[in-house]
């Protein structure tokens, strides 16, 4: 029997270890952390689930509504409609909107959807011939630069792509990859109004599909970051940080692409997987969830929501905020 070690349990592994165990493989999965999930966790909230990481099943997601379906969990749509609340001033934390000025960006969002320059045309050249190539190698800011979105929208623009992408600039984000993932999810409309208008979520949490997974496996070895990784035509040996070793034939590493740095490889690894490795770029955000308790739109006030997006470069913006005024009665 063919022994598989898995490294890393978010998501990805527990899949790849379900599928070699369905396979008739042996399989030994590790996890750095001390619980499974990695950026899959959910905790329960005063019996809400919150959602520590990604939470948004969109359309394209077919696998991933297959895969919740078969566990026997529910989708349910999301309720939040932000609408234009994100159009905000750039960094207004008090939630004040864009300048009536902002009206004059919305040209180049029918240019988004409409005509030579719309995202449906980007689509359209990447099926001609090395139309692809020309395409992935234009940057999301070129393509803004040159629909003539540069007024008081590009900041909460620019920032909701960042949120998108991981934290990446827009300059380092490909116009084609931004195309065909707007395309799928509906269109540049939305897209500004509330980032992707029709998207669900798993009502019990993506920390139960996690669960489920990890039930199908053997118990996974928590508080094992893998610091080594020795591999020849004999098989591998991974070694963790408390200094276990385990020997397999194969391993599967599903962890994210900067931990490939602070592995040691014996022998190293190719330098081409290197090299796209250190191409990566990450920026950082971070997620903020309050409970509050639920009250009528035009009976709350204050600040609602809101997305921190840091450039891998170090600037920064805000979007998603919403101020509510109060009227009538308390």
């Amino acid at each position: 029997m063919t022994k598989v070690i898995v490294v890393g349990a978010g998501l990805a592994g527990l899949c790849a270890a379900v599928r070699l165990a369905d396979a008739g493989c042996e399989v030994e999965l590790l996890e750095a952390r001390d619980e499974i999930g990695g950026r899959s966790r959910s905790r329960l909230v005063d019996g809400t689930v919150i959602e520590l990481g990604g939470q948004f099943l969109s359309r394209p997601h077919r696998r991933m509504r297959k895969l919740v379906a078969n566990a026997g969990l529910h989708l349910a749509r999301t309720r939040l409609w932000s609408g234009t609340a994100r159009l905000r001033r750039e960094n207004a934390v008090d939630g004040r909107l864009a300048s009536v000025g902002a009206f004059r960006d919305l040209r180049a969002f029918v240019r988004m959807t409409l005509g030579s320059n719309s995202l449906a045309a980007v689509r359209a050249a990447a099926g001609e011939d090395h139309g692809a190539g020309d395409q992935d190698a234009r940057s999301v800011r070129e393509w803004l630069d040159g629909i003539g979105l540069n007024g008081p929208l590009r900041p909460t623009t620019d920032t909701l792509i960042g949120e998108i992408f991981g934290g990446a600039d827009p300059g380092e984000v490909s116009l084609l990859a931004f195309a065909e993932l707007i395309g799928g999810e509906g269109n540049g409309f939305l897209f500004l109004l509330d980032g992707f208008g029709l998207t669900d979520f798993i009502v019990e949490g993506a920390g139960a599909l996690c669960a489920h997974l990890a039930d199908r496996l053997p118990p996974v070895l928590v508080d094992s970051a893998v610091v080594c990784v020795e591999h020849d035509a004999d098989g591998v040996a991974v070694r963790t940080v408390r200094n276990e070793v385990f020997e397999g034939d194969q391993v599967v590493l599903a962890v994210p692409a900067p931990i490939l740095d602070v592995i040691e490889f014996a022998p190293q690894l190719p330098a081409w997987i290197g090299n796209v490795n250190s191409a990566l770029r990450f920026g950082q955000a971070t997620k903020v969830a309050a409970v509050v308790h639920r009250r009528g739109m035009l009976r709350s006030t204050g600040f609602v929501g809101g997305s921190v997006v840091r450039w891998f470069g170090g600037s920064s913006g805000l979007v998603g905020g919403k101020r509510v005024v109060r009227i009538g009665r308390p």
